[in-house]
């Protein structure tokens, strides 16, 4: 639906093509952005399994966040239009709407499930790292950044607050993180 782009991406045409008519996909989504921020958080629950799957013998919370980074990212750059299409939506939609904050929090567990959710404040580090990957978001699918610079800077962002003394830590107990 979104191969032409954001601006040609019609309701009616997701409509057509999923047999139900316009007003029943307009009483769910009463906007092209409401939809599309939807199918971006369903997008992130669907990657959930198959990250979990992935981080399972990755040793060390900084190098499974940037893992699952990279997954998410190198997902969102295999389809610029799409990408393109989710991000304007994401930025379009009224900041309190539920959709938004949806694809936060599904994003956030993205990154509880890499980095570990444990009582020592974990929590609020997912919430940072959640915060520095969706602010650099538009400049990855815009390709004003690649990867590897959203890699660096979130790799300085979670050393800069200790997640990398996890790193240490394991290293001291005799394990090397991958």
């Amino acid at each position: 639906m979104t191969t032409e782009g954001y601006d040609s991406f019609q309701i009616r045409a997701v409509a057509r093509a999923a047999h139900v008519s316009p007003g029943t996909l307009y009483r769910h989504f009463p906007s092209k952005d409401l939809l599309l921020v939807a199918c971006l958080e369903n997008w992130l629950s669907d990657l959930f399994p198959v990250v979990h799957a992935e981080v399972v013998g990755i040793r060390g919370p900084v190098s499974r966040m940037l893992h699952v980074s990279a997954r998410i990212a190198l997902g969102l750059i295999e389809r610029p239009l799409l990408a393109d299409a989710f991000v304007r939506s994401y930025l379009l939609t009224n900041s309190t709407a539920m959709e938004s904050d949806n694809v936060r929090a599904r994003l956030g567990a993205l990154f509880a499930l890499a980095i570990g959710d444990s009582p020592g404040g974990r929590g609020e580090l997912c919430e940072l790292v959640t915060d520095i990957w969706m602010v650099n978001l538009p400049a990855l699918v815009q390709r004003r950044m690649g990867l590897t610079e959203l890699q660096d800077r979130l790799q300085r962002s979670v050393s800069a607050v200790g997640l990398t003394m996890s790193d240490q830590r394991l290293r001291n107990e005799g394990v090397r993180p991958t």
